[in-house]
């Protein structure tokens, strides 16, 4: 419940912040209306474990002769029960270059989209990787909504960022 709670006031917080009314309306209705599914909670099935601090510093690499490395991830103070997009979109959108051409960006995302399922397919094999796509694509708005207040400061392009999720149909 206490989850279901925090994920409403976080929407509420971004429903009435200045991206919103700085979209066209027909965007704006779009993602309203996806922010209706969100806060019911039609949209988990993919849901699980996810870090949720995910970040570049949360990942230890050790180099072994420079021919393999092994990575870590570390800090769990955030674990918590979600939809992996939450995880996926934080690396995302918080590594996005201050690029204004969504074509750029689209092509950024499914190539990050296509690494992050092929390192999940070596570690988890029998995880339905086309389950965990489809989950990270349509609630990549959760993942924004869950930034925190630097990080979505660090962010200069969020109209382009949204044009582009509704573009590979995150809203829909």
């Amino acid at each position: 419940m206490m989850r279901l709670n925090q994920r409403k006031e976080r929407v509420s917080r971004f429903v009435k912040s200045g991206i919103m009314t700085a979209l066209d309306d027909g965007l704006s209705e779009k993602i309203n209306r996806k922010l209706e599914k969100v806060e019911r909670l039609e949209t988990e099935s993919a849901s699980t474990i996810i870090h949720g601090r995910f970040t570049r510093s949360k990942v230890f690499t050790i180099s072994y002769n420079d021919k393999s490395c092994y990575q870590q991830l570390i800090d769990f103070q955030s674990i918590t029960y979600n939809s992996p997009a939450i995880d996926f979109g934080r690396i995302f959108l918080t590594n996005l270059p201050d690029e204004y051409n969504q074509s750029s960006l689209k092509k950024l995302f499914w190539f990050m989209l296509a690494s992050y399922l092929e390192k999940l397919m070596q570690e988890y094999s029998e995880v339905p990787s086309l389950l965990v796509e489809k989950d990270i694509i349509h609630n990549m708005i959760l993942s924004y909504i869950y930034l925190n207040a630097q990080e979505i400061e660090a962010i200069e392009n969020h109209k382009t960022i949204f044009y582009m999720l509704n573009n590979v149909s995150s809203f829909d």
